[in-house]
């Protein structure tokens, strides 16, 4: 069972993929590092396919695994995010001008790429700031904590469904134009904070 942990060899006991993972986070645990891929036989494992391996007797199969520490992966994440909401300023503005000009079509390609970013926002945060051992609501805009952006979030996300469902293009514009920019303001200073503090505690290790 040639079993290797950041390409140096492991020497575990354990006959399946799971029990292989878990003797690797115990080798990890001292090191506060996490283990980000696993691939069998040089294929990577993710997701549902890792998932159909993990009671998998490993034999004289291949395991490598790859670790990275928190801190480094919730930054790249939330760099990711913070790209995809200045993105979304400008998509935002684009959208509300095809609805002015009551291009339906192109507007509504538009929004699905907003929706995306909107739904991804609260997640990366969410999850980055646990993976880090950050308590999420510790992380404030103002006097508003996360779980209460996420709230006023899934409430605007609703009334933009809703002017979609009614085609009121005006009205949805108006949201776009003039609600939805500080919408994103709020969760950049929210997770530029949670970078920060990420920042922070990698200096003091």
């Amino acid at each position: 069972m040639p079993v290797f942990l950041d390409n140096e060899p492991l020497d575990v006991t354990m006959g399946d993929l799971a029990g292989v993972i878990e003797a690797a986070r115990q080798r990890l645990a001292d090191r506060k590092r996490i283990i980000v891929e696993v691939s069998l036989n040089g294929e990577p494992l993710v997701g549902e396919a890792l998932a159909n391996h993990a009671n998998e007797a490993v034999g004289d199969q291949e395991v490598r695994l790859v670790s990275a520490e928190p801190g480094m992966i919730a930054s790249e994440t939330l760099t990711q995010l913070l790209r995809l909401l200045e993105a979304g300023e400008a998509t935002m503005q684009q959208t509300a001008d095809h609805l002015q000009r009551d291009d339906y079509g192109e507007a509504m390609k538009l929004m699905t790429a907003l929706f995306e970013t909107w739904q991804s926002a609260p997640v990366g945060v969410y999850q980055s700031a646990e993976l880090v051992g950050i308590a999420p609501d510790s992380l404030r805009v103002g006097d508003k904590s996360l779980t209460d952006l996420a709230n006023e979030l899934v409430i605007q996300l609703r009334t933009v469904r809703d002017l979609l469902e009614n085609r009121d293009t005006l009205g949805l514009a108006d949201v776009l134009a003039y609600e939805m920019p500080d919408t994103a303001k709020a969760w950049k200073a929210v997770i530029e904070e949670l970078l920060d503090r990420i920042e922070d505690a990698a200096g003091g290790d």
